[in-house]
């Protein structure tokens, strides 16, 4: 699961997601895999 969401933040980086936002999605999703 979290090599899935590595690949995913990957993706979204290059298309102009800033520093900040990626970090918060991945931490949702952390709070969703832990909880």
């Amino acid at each position: 699961i979290l090599a899935v969401i590595a690949t995913i933040v990957e993706g979204i980086t290059p298309y102009g997601f800033d520093n900040l936002t990626v970090p918060i999605l991945t931490s949702f999703i952390y709070y969703f895999v832990f909880i």
